[in-house]
């Protein structure tokens, strides 16, 4: 029962995980968003989760099926630059996946990055053997302090950034989104820790053998299950939705009387939900595919009051996101 439950959860991680990388190559063949900063860290994240849910399923197989304990150097180094990656890559999501500054954010993203993976290569070619376990007692017990003191440092930075993302992001399904994966991925390396002190001490050689519960299988399936619905619903459902908003860059080839169809209808919107004179303008340029930042920059506003403005808007129409907003819109014509 533990070994299905458990080969169930990282096969059905890796579909959904590679579910998400499949929209972001479907936007890369359609030419949309791939020179952005947020495509490009999307995709490096939901790269990374989909590579950990595969490694660790090689790992699951060939412990639990082939009944072959060791570890490849070159798996134990990969092991421990993809644990690196995931963390750093998901601080670079928090950053720059609504334009929320957030002071040290990407200084911190490298710190953990570099000490979960460096470290872990360090001692994989040079303090440990093949089963995860330290030559000397006394290493092992240092490396597990160590590591227990950067996933304290994580845990508390994850936790403040979370915090500060979440007061300063309109969209409710952002929200949600970076609460979910945030507290995911913080249980995950905390229950790694526990895993890996065991094994850096040789109390035994498969973790798995011992029928200890791994949270990496249901950590990379909710984290994947997360990033699939947040790139098809939010920032990335103009370009699926025909009817409603153009895709941000996109070259508007409408015809003056459907530019003027359009704005008339956003100003029968406006008057119907008592929306001001600047949030109309905000409203159009929204609709238009246009971001925060971009909307800022063509109204001569700070970021900040571009969100202000965009919260107002969801309040008084009724909405959580930019998909519900264009929907309500389109339903006017």
């Amino acid at each position: 029962m533990y070994i299905s439950v458990m080969l169930i959860s990282y096969i059905s991680a890796a579909f959904i995980a590679l579910l998400g990388v499949g929209i972001m190559l479907l936007l890369l063949t359609r030419g949309e968003n791939r020179n952005s900063k947020q495509y490009h860290t999307m995709m490096g994240f939901a790269l990374i989760v989909l590579a950990e849910c595969i490694l660790y399923f090689c790992f699951y197989s060939a412990d639990t099926i082939l009944h072959h304990y060791s570890v490849h150097i070159v798996l134990r180094v990969t092991d421990y630059l993809f644990y690196g990656a995931v963390l750093f890559w998901w601080m670079r999501v928090m950053e720059t996946i609504d334009i929320v500054e957030m002071r040290g954010i990407r200084v911190v993203s490298w710190i953990c990055g570099i000490l979960f993976s460096g470290t872990g290569i360090f001692a994989s070619l040079f303090l440990m053997d093949d089963y995860y376990c330290f030559y000397s007692d006394q290493a092992g017990r240092y490396f597990t302090y160590l590591e227990m003191g950067m996933v304290v440092f994580t845990v508390i930075a994850v936790g403040v950034f979370t915090f500060e993302f979440v007061r300063n992001t309109v969209s409710s399904s952002k929200r949600l989104y970076v609460v979910v994966v945030s507290a995911v991925l913080m249980i995950w390396i905390i229950q790694q820790v526990s895993v890996d002190s065991s094994l850096y001490l040789g109390v035994y050689k498969s973790a798995w053998a011992e029928g200890v519960i791994d949270t990496t299988g249901i950590s990379m399936f909710i984290t994947g299950l997360a990033t699939f619905i947040m790139l098809f619903r939010e920032d990335f459902s103009p370009l699926f939705y025909t009817g409603g908003a153009k895709a941000e860059g996109a070259v508007d080839s409408g015809s003056p009387e459907e530019t003027e169809d359009e704005t008339t209808r956003l100003e029968h919107v406006a008057q119907q939900h008592h929306l001001t004179v600047r949030e109309l303008d905000v409203l159009k340029l929204a609709y238009q595919g246009k971001n925060n930042a971009e909307i800022g920059e063509e109204l001569f506003i700070t970021i900040n009051t571009v969100k202000k403005h965009m919260k107002s808007i969801y309040e008084k129409m009724g909405t959580s996101s930019r998909i519900e907003l264009m929907y309500i819109i389109n339903q006017k014509k």
